[in-house]
């Protein structure tokens, strides 16, 4: 099979297509022929050593979380899954995960069914991010109907989940985008949207019950005076600096960790129309260090994702 491997932590020329055997299930994994990977912020730190870099397991690997694809072959002892199903999910995580590459193996527990009339691009763009904002808004801070919170980068792959879980929660969501993404953001529920920046009038905002902190740094620190009494920031950012992390009472740091239960739930979410994810297409595992340049800029709305 064609595989994007990494033998070296590097730039975007550290990404290079090989031929590669095609892994073999255990009794308790599925096959899966990857139809489209999601492409993460976590992608590419990892590719130049930091993001999950100490847990990929040594070289080479083959990078790849957000998948999407059609189940190839099942060990025996699976019986959710079949031949021909589509399938979704975050695998292999933290570890190299694998899905830059026509097929991957993964454990049945992580994968879930993908919705009718979903496409599996969409379903490629959906698992960490929708993971990871699940985690930060229900598990660590706990949010519930009524609470506000503030989603920072509410255009982006996290933020723009983050906004439609936690209105869909009964929520009062403020975001911060750039000015274009502004009509975006308030298309996908948010209450009141403001730019980035120390100056800007979110900065005046009080009795924040969350804070989902996609940006880190200065803005992680203010971010911490607008929270209420009870009120907790959940951080997804911790290699910038340390700055609004000497509150270990009201910060929580988080990484992602697959849960097929709350996947499934999300897939629900999903097939009803509650949440809607904004994907950019890159075609081909050729154009892999595009979708990473791409990713990079941190401009792009929503979420990106190879097709294969």
């Amino acid at each position: 099979m064609q595989a994007v491997v990494i033998e070296e932590f590097g730039g975007l020329d550290v990404l290079r297509v090989k031929t590669v055997a095609v892994p073999q299930p255990s009794h308790e994994e599925v096959l899966v022929r990857v139809a489209a990977v999601g492409i993460n912020p976590v992608d590419w730190k990892t590719r130049g050593g930091a993001g999950v870099a100490q847990q990929v397991g040594g070289m080479p690997f083959i990078l790849g979380w957000d998948i999407a694809g059609t189940v190839e072959q099942q060990g025996r002892r699976v019986t959710m899954f079949e031949p021909g199903d589509r399938v979704m999910g975050m695998v292999n995580f933290p570890g190299g995960g694998g899905g830059y590459a026509e097929f991957v193996v993964a454990s049945d527990t992580q994968l879930v069914k993908v919705p009718d009339r979903i496409s599996l691009r969409e379903a490629a763009a959906l698992p960490l991010v929708a993971l990871t904002a699940w985690q930060a808004l229900f598990d660590s801070a706990a949010v519930k109907s009524g609470d506000r919170v503030l989603v920072h980068a509410a255009a982006g792959g996290v933020g723009h989940v983050a906004v439609q879980l936690a209105k869909w929660k009964g929520a009062y969501v403020i975001g911060t985008a750039s000015p274009h993404n502004h009509e975006f953001a308030r298309s996908l529920g948010c209450d009141e949207v403001y730019a980035y920046g120390g100056d800007d009038p979110w900065t005046r905002i009080e009795d924040v019950k969350a804070v989902i902190d996609t940006v880190g740094g200065e803005t992680r620190a203010l971010s911490l005076k607008k929270l209420s009494r009870s009120g907790t920031l959940v951080t997804l950012v911790t290699g910038d600096s340390k700055a609004g992390l000497n509150s270990p009472t009201r910060v929580k740091k988080i990484l992602v960790k697959p849960n097929q239960r709350q996947l499934e739930q999300i897939a629900g979410l999903l097939a009803d129309g509650t949440l809607k994810v904004h994907t950019t297409v890159v075609n081909g595992l050729r154009n892999l260090a595009e979708a990473h340049s791409l990713s990079e800029t941190r401009r792009v709305r929503g979420k990106i994702v190879v097709t294969l």
